[in-house]
């Protein structure tokens, strides 16, 4: 995970990909010079609430039926909630950054994700972004049925465009052994996972609130 993880005494952890090179740090594949909670306390201060490189954490909160209109409103929700990214270096916007670095690194994100799960307590994950829900540990063979959850409103048929949407439900045990990841985690830990706010083929909050409205 990306250093210096948003929020404190929660049982619930929101992640998302990675943050993203930018015209003053324009170069991937190394940590950002800033912390991932500055990011959020940046979006909770903004009173124009107008940045659209924040539109992304808006988006979060609708989609557990929270407003972001207000500093109060944004503090309600994220005070709630950690909030990390899984890629521990920058990646870029629109390219295949993210998904090349997983290639040789899947195993050392798990495990610090993992590691930072046991350390919280964190029993809920909510991951925003397919890529990232992808590349998470193997379920276990043994426990395959038991582990896999799977979908949660793909039988409503709900679209976002021309895209089906969905939610992906995975548990993974507590002592359990699970490929490309050294780590055992010390609880069980159900694991949520959504589209990316910023996805090309677009996002709907109104798809999802409704449910994980009572997850949170």
């Amino acid at each position: 995970m990306h250093h210096g993880v948003w929020g404190q005494d929660s049982n619930i952890l929101i992640l998302g990909e990675s943050h993203h090179t930018s015209d003053y740090y324009p170069q991937a594949g190394i940590p950002a010079p800033y912390t991932t909670e500055s990011v959020v306390k940046e979006h909770i201060f903004d009173i124009s609430n107008s940045k659209k490189s924040l539109y992304f954490f808006k988006k979060i909160a609708n989609s557990f039926g929270y407003e972001s209109e207000t500093k109060e409103q944004r503090e309600d929700f994220w005070n709630k909630v950690y909030f990390g990214n899984y890629i521990d270096v920058l990646c870029g916007v629109g390219d295949s950054k993210a998904k090349i670095y997983l290639q040789t690194n899947r195993i050392k994100c798990n495990d610090q994700l993992f590691a930072f799960i046991n350390e919280n307590d964190i029993t809920k994950v909510f991951v925003f972004s397919r890529l990232v829900f992808n590349n998470l540990p193997s379920l276990s063979r043994k426990f395959f049925k038991e582990e896999n959850i799977q979908n949660r409103i793909n039988d409503k048929n709900i679209m976002v465009g021309k895209c089906s949407d969905y939610i992906g439900h995975c548990k993974y045990f507590k002592g359990i052994e699970h490929n490309n990841s050294n780590m055992l985690l010390n609880h069980d830990v159900d694991f949520y996972g959504l589209r990316h706010p910023s996805a090309r083929g677009g996002y709907s909050a109104d798809n999802y609130k409704e449910y994980l409205n009572k997850l949170l």
